[in-house]
């Protein structure tokens, strides 16, 4: 039975974690690291406990090596090699992060690992050279340490009691004082995370509130306890009049789960209608596999990577702190909750009083036992027709029913047979799914007909030519179309899950459909410059285009998950995951065994997953 009571292996691991929290510390400005805040404290727990949990997960091999190899001085140089590579991680990690302002992952190390990195990335022999004398002069150090460890602390009785103790304190403590922070609100603290490689802090959040007890509103209005910031967004103050298009008013309709081959004059003739005095872009994709990050990418204009520093430091979108400079009137509702995904701590942290969910509408009129699909439209509807005529307005309406493959008790279910409910154990390659789609169908026919009111709702009130119309999904749902066995979304990143429809319906431009590659990151450049009046160059802001500027050049596409992230080329999708795998598949997601690394396009990704960070 293993112990932990191999005092020379305890002591030499302690001290590379201490050496691993003085480079990591290094990467942290100066005025957040020391200043007097709970951001520091945090930082001065959480470190350390973090990586004496590294440096235990080498010590527990080694140790049971020595217990029952009992090697003796010979096991020196494994020990010095082991923790050589391992302090070599993370100086490389903090020159990776102090570079693109992100951790090594599966995409870093695909690029270091490529056979073409050394070409585009120019790297002198010379930089060769002195890393390899670095790593030499570090394994010395490191055997001259373990050797005088070994010679000290061998034979004297030196207990690790304490120091295990010592070292269990930080790590329980750090955990308990993010967990609690986070209960309370602290972004100072929150906000510390994404210095800490590889983190994965406790959270409680959503339990506490399960229980029904309250927890912090993370309101923006203590933003100035703040004592720094990691993100540089947007890069420049941003220089917003309106411009010829002053008094155009937006309306975004997005739909849960929408797949791109959903729109057609069966499943969505409401929509459909609207093709041929709209821009219908025929290969647009959102920016992630899942409702976080595609509504994310949406209405930022940046990659998925961006949402765990947003969520952290509690910052908005710059869409809607130009709207609301430019008194725009907000009518912002969803069928499900705002709150889960954080969308209230992000996107609209800046206007969390105007957004409005389904179980919200429900609870004021509890007699109501329509879809929440309903409620919620006839509430978008009402704003519209009781709006103040003299300013424009900006309308975003969230509807759920794909999602939950459900729709009014009183809806048509136009496709037949179809399911009655799913049975999600039956789901395997061999299941037939007709029927399961037609119950996809019907919920989206459902949903196409609130879109319909709506359209009717701004002919009636003559602002159809006055208004922005996008249709759009957050992101798509497969029924097991590549006969792989995926069913849903959030799962892989073929164009089943991640192709979306796209049409905009834009008073003055031309109807047309775009065949080249578009995605979400799109649609905020494009209203901040032409809606909104934005002189800023676009990546003052945002990593997406002007879908509609003559220079449009498509590129690669980053697209997140919950664990995972792509990028996704002309004929490749690059797979990443967090522990520094990654796999390459063609369009159609056949895994490519030999697949050769796109390496320009991973530096373009990386640029852009680091540019608005400091």
């Amino acid at each position: 039975m293993l112990q932990f009571k191999n005092p020379w292996l305890a002591y030499f691991a302690a001290a590379n974690a201490l050496l691993a929290v003085l480079i990591t510390a290094s990467i942290v400005p100066g005025d957040q690291l020391f200043s007097l805040s709970t951001g520091s404290l945090f930082l001065g727990l959480a470190l350390p406990g973090h990586f004496f949990f590294f440096a235990l997960l080498l010590f527990i091999p080694l140790s049971i090596a020595e217990k029952l190899l009992q090697p003796g001085q010979r096991l020196l140089i494994p020990v010095a090699t082991l923790y050589s590579l391992f302090v070599l991680a993370i100086f490389i990690n903090a020159r990776v992060f102090e570079l693109y302002r992100f951790h090594l992952n599966g995409m870093v190390v695909s690029l270091i690992t490529s056979g073409e990195a050394m070409q585009i990335m120019s790297i002198a022999w010379s930089t060769w050279l002195s890393l390899g004398a670095g790593f030499a002069v570090l394994f010395a150090v490191e055997l001259w340490l373990a050797r005088a460890s070994f010679r000290y602390f061998t034979g004297r009785g030196h207990k690790t009691r304490y120091l295990w103790i010592f070292v269990a304190s930080f790590m329980v403590v750090g955990q308990v004082f993010y967990a609690y922070s986070e209960i309370r609100g602290d972004r100072a603290v929150t906000s510390m995370v994404r210095y800490i490689p590889w983190a994965l802090p406790l959270t409680a959040k959503s339990n506490i509130r399960a229980l029904g007890i309250a927890v912090a509103n993370d309101g923006s209005s203590d933003l100035g306890r703040m004592t720094g910031s990691s993100l540089n967004y947007p890069k420049k103050r941003l220089q917003c009049e309106p411009n010829q298009s002053a008094g155009l008013n937006v309306v975004m309709l997005v739909v849960d789960s929408l797949r791109f081959d959903a729109l057609n004059d069966q499943v969505m003739p409401n929509t459909f209608g609207l093709e041929d005095s709209s821009r219908v872009f025929n290969d647009h994709f959102s920016t992630g596999n899942a409702t976080r990050f595609g509504i994310f990418g949406l209405l930022y204009g940046l990659p998925g990577s961006y949402w765990h520093a947003m969520v952290g430091e509690q910052r908005g979108s710059v869409l809607f702190d130009v709207l609301v400079k430019q008194e725009y009137q907000l009518f912002i509702d969803a069928s499900a909750s705002w709150s889960f995904p954080e969308f209230d701590r992000t996107v609209f942290v800046s206007v969390r009083d105007r957004i409005v969910s389904g179980s919200t509408l429900q609870a004021l009129n509890p007699n109501d036992k329509r879809h929440t699909d309903s409620i919620v439209t006839d509430d978008i509807t009402r704003k519209i027709i009781n709006r103040n005529t003299e300013k424009p307005f900006f309308s975003l309406l969230f509807l759920d029913a794909p999602h939950s493959f459900s729709q009014d008790s009183s809806a048509a279910s136009p496709f037949q047979p179809a399911l009655e409910n799913v049975r999600y154990l039956d789901l395997d390659n061999d299941f037939e799914p007709t029927e399961f789609l037609n119950l996809y169908k019907n919920s989206v026919y459902y949903d196409d007909t609130l879109i319909g009111q709506v359209i009717e709702t701004l002919k009636q009130q003559s602002l159809l030519d006055e208004t922005v119309l996008i249709i759009t999904g957050d992101h798509s749902q497969e029924f097991n179309d590549l006969r792989q066995n995926y069913w849903g979304h959030n799962s892989n990143f073929s164009k089943y899950q991640t192709r979306v429809p796209m049409l905009i319906r834009w008073p003055g431009l031309s109807a047309d459909k775009v065949s080249r590659r578009t995605n979400h990151e799109d649609i905020v450049p494009t209203l901040m410059r032409r809606v909104l009046g934005c002189e800023n160059p676009v990546d003052d802001y945002s990593t997406g285009q002007d879908l509609y500027a003559p220079a449009y050049r498509s590129k690669p596409l980053l697209i997140e998950s919950w664990s995972t992230r792509a990028l996704m080329t002309d004929d490749r999708i690059f797979v990443y995951g967090s522990s520094g795998d990654s796999r390459v598949f063609d369009l159609d997601y056949n895994e490519l065994p030999d697949g050769v690394t796109d390496t320009r396009a991973i530096l373009e990704a990386m640029n852009s997953m680091g540019a608005f960070f400091r």
